[in-house]
């Protein structure tokens, strides 16, 4: 089982090469357990912007991290599976730390 978090600044939806390598680590777990799948869910952060805004940025960064893994990294697409939560959730205490991406793998 492996979780993985991409935390991005606000208003962007590409990740830094820090978090990226994140992504990169990821997608070197799954071809280690190739039946593995991952569900990726983005998020935004309540503090800033508003609902529309931020369910489009939160589905924006779903859509980079899961592009990273199968156009970047070579997972087959029907590995991934993504939703988003806008602001609706916030995962963490911490306002900035909402602007994620979280990531579960597990082999099936």
């Amino acid at each position: 089982k492996k979780r993985v978090e991409v935390f991005f600044q606000i208003n962007s939806t590409t990740p830094s090469a820090a978090e990226e390598a994140k992504v990169k680590e990821l997608a070197d777990w799954m071809k280690k357990h190739p039946t593995a799948t991952v569900e990726l869910t983005g998020y935004a952060d309540a503090g800033t912007g508003n609902a529309d805004i931020n369910r489009r940025l939160s589905e924006q960064r779903v859509s980079k991290v899961a592009k990273l893994l199968t156009e970047r990294h070579g997972i087959e697409a029907s590995r991934v599976s993504t939703s988003f939560k806008g602001d609706t959730v916030q995962p963490f205490k911490d306002n900035d730390s909402n602007r994620v991406v979280i990531g579960f793998s597990e082999e099936k």
